[in-house]
Parts: C-alpha cells; structure tokens; sequence
C-alpha cells in the first residue's frame, strides 16, 4: 500500500531552490574569423565552423578566394562603348518583339 505523506510547503521550496542549476549562454562569436562569402558556405551552424579546411572544403563553390573589391574596378570598356558595339551589332535572337543579348532584354524597331 502506497502512503501519501503531506510536506510542509517550506520543505517543497527548499528542494527547488538547491536544485537550480547557473544556465550559461555561449556568447562567442563563431563567424568572426572566417572571411568566406555567403554564397559560398556551405551552412552557417556553428560545429561545421572549424572543419571548413578539411572535408568540407570539397563541398565549396570554389577553392579560389573570394575576389578583392578592386578588382572590380578595372572595367576595360565604358558604358557608351558597349552601347555604341550594340547599336550597330544588333543579336539576330529575338522572341516575340523583343532582341535578347546576354545582357538586355529591349524592344525591337
């Protein structure tokens, strides 16, 4: 036979208070050291961090560094160039009444 036993509410308090643990929270920044880009990650959780070099470089885009922001700046052709080639080097692809080049979609005269 089971006996229930009637605790005095001091004793029931007491038992939760000494078994609080101290939560600590990780505050460490994972993705500080790594300049890689965001296309080219393979996930962003945090225990796949430090083996990106190993096993997971093979899942990369590219084994190339991501490229500097001046080598962007060397265009070797202006605008108006590239619009002057156009005029006169009209695509013969069109569809419905539209020229289509690798870079624009514009309407045909």
């Amino acid at each position: 036979m089971l006996r229930r036993v009637a605790l005095p509410a001091a004793v029931t308090v007491t038992a939760f208070s000494n078994s609080r643990r101290s939560l600590t929270v990780r505050t460490e920044d994972f993705f500080s050291k790594e300049g890689i880009s965001h296309a080219r990650r393979i996930s962003w959780s945090p225990h796949t961090t430090e083996k990106k070099q190993g096993a997971f470089a093979k899942l990369a885009r590219s084994n190339f560094n991501d490229p500097l922001p001046e080598s962007f700046n060397t265009e070797p052709y202006a605008e108006e160039e590239i619009e002057a080639y156009r005029a006169h080097h009209r695509p013969d692809v069109y569809i419905h009444k539209y020229n289509v080049s690798a870079t624009h979609l514009s309407l045909r005269p």
